[in-house]
């Protein structure tokens, strides 16, 4: 049997936001990590997600978003209103602006001298040649998560209710002055919007859906957002995070336990794709119907033409005589607890002296329960390895008893990091 042999864990890196450049080939993808940020807060492929190599961040920060307009110019905006941006590819990231809100969740350019985020209560960031400007919305209690401007006065954004600031609805709002003022476009107290996409300023989409049943939303406009209809024609999905339409036609949507969803005939019916995700995916980009890339929480997809299929993005696979010949849990599904076990292999250069295990491998061992949106759930810590297995009784780090349903179990022996399905049922 062979082992994936992760050389960083996916998981929990967050992955939150990709973008592809116009070739196809160059693209980006940030986390929205709270671990120590030297591990993997930007990265870089340069032929369309197949390979991935980590670029220098210029600062700790967490961020949200990335976009590019070709394969040198690149824009990252993340927590605390931080705004980088690259014209040498990535190779250095300068400071565009800092502090304007507690953070922008998305970010476009239109070309060098036209930007625009969206930002949380309420903000909207526009550049304007090489400054941000910060405008202030009426709608201060609305985090914005969304944004798309057609050209450099039509634009529209969209978010749902901030519960810092006690919001009650989400909101999906128009400039025709480039973002200098806004006008209510749809105001809903039952539904999330997070992100929107548009297509010639004419036709448009928004998903979301409702947290509480992940429930998911898409919405869509034919004139320029003077009227919204839902589209409820969706082949299964959940909570959607972001949508995606290279032409007016072909569109992706992306959310909850894996979802991608597809349209080819401009979201009349969406169907879905399958991929090897079963964790939130947060962003998709494509440049076409069969380029792009998406993220999320511990995974890396791409799509590239000669394969015309999501594929799972990893750093290697080594044979099971590796430093751990075995992962395993059992039972699979488990009820009311189950056995997480791990075995040193001949790499490890395992011995035995009388009964006592004797091993030149020193890394303590963690055994790590993630949700499928990267919620960590309960950490268990080897130091002493003459222990192999920990007992789960399908509760969190507080006693709680976690619902039924499908966990990750990532084995973290240091340099090597290996993930496992857990499935508990009733």
């Amino acid at each position: 049997m062979n082992i994936l042999l992760l050389l960083f864990a996916f998981l929990p890196h967050n992955f939150h936001g990709c973008a592809v450049a116009p070739d196809g080939m160059h693209g980006w993808a940030v986390t929205l990590d709270t671990v120590p940020l030297d591990t993997l807060s930007i990265i870089h492929t340069s032929n369309g997600g197949m390979d991935w190599e980590k670029q220098v961040n210029p600062l700790e920060r967490q961020f949200f978003d990335v976009t590019c307009i070709d394969s040198n110019r690149a824009w990252i905006c993340g927590v605390g209103g931080i705004i980088l941006g690259t014209d040498d590819g990535g190779e250095t990231w300068n400071i565009e602006s800092d502090g304007h809100t507690k953070y922008y969740a998305r970010i476009q350019l239109l070309d060098t001298l036209h930007g625009y985020a969206a930002g949380g209560d309420g903000v909207f960031g526009r550049k304007e040649g090489a400054i941000w400007q910060r405008v202030f919305t009426q709608w201060y209690q609305t985090d914005f998560y969304g944004v798309a401007f057609a050209d450099t006065l039509n634009g529209w954004m969209c978010g749902r209710p901030s519960p810092e600031a006690g919001g009650e609805a989400s909101h999906i709002v128009h400039t025709t002055e480039g973002g200098s003022s806004w006008e209510l476009q749809v105001e809903d107290s039952v539904y999330d919007f997070l992100d929107i996409c548009f297509i010639g300023g004419k036709y448009g989409w928004v998903v979301g859906g409702k947290d509480s049943t992940y429930e998911p939303l898409i919405l869509h406009t034919a004139d320029a957002g003077q009227h919204w209809d839902e589209q409820t024609n969706i082949e299964g999905g959940y909570y959607l995070r972001s949508v995606e339409f290279p032409d007016r036609y072909n569109g992706w949507a992306c959310g909850m336990f894996g979802t991608i969803l597809k349209t080819t005939d401009g979201g009349e019916s969406w169907f879905s794709q399958p991929n090897p995700a079963d964790s939130t995916i947060f962003d998709i980009e494509l440049v076409d119907p069969f380029r792009g890339i998406a993220v999320g929480n511990g995974i890396l997809l791409y799509r590239i033409e000669i394969a015309r299929a999501w594929q799972e993005w990893v750093l290697g696979i080594e044979e099971n005589n590796n430093i751990f010949s075995g992962f395993t849990i059992s039972p699979n599904p488990f009820n009311e607890k189950t056995v997480i076990s791990y075995s040193i292999g001949s790499c490890g250069q395992l011995s035995v002296i009388g009964d006592q295990p004797i091993t030149d491998y020193r890394s303590p061992i963690t055994f790590t329960i993630y949700d499928l949106s990267g919620r960590l759930i309960r950490r268990f810590t080897i130091y002493d390895l003459r222990f192999t297995s920990v007992v789960w009784d399908g509760r969190d780090d507080r006693g709680n008893s976690v619902p039924t349903g499908t966990y990750m179990c990532v084995l973290d022996g240091g340099e090597v990091k290996l993930k496992q399905k857990i499935v508990k049922i009733r």
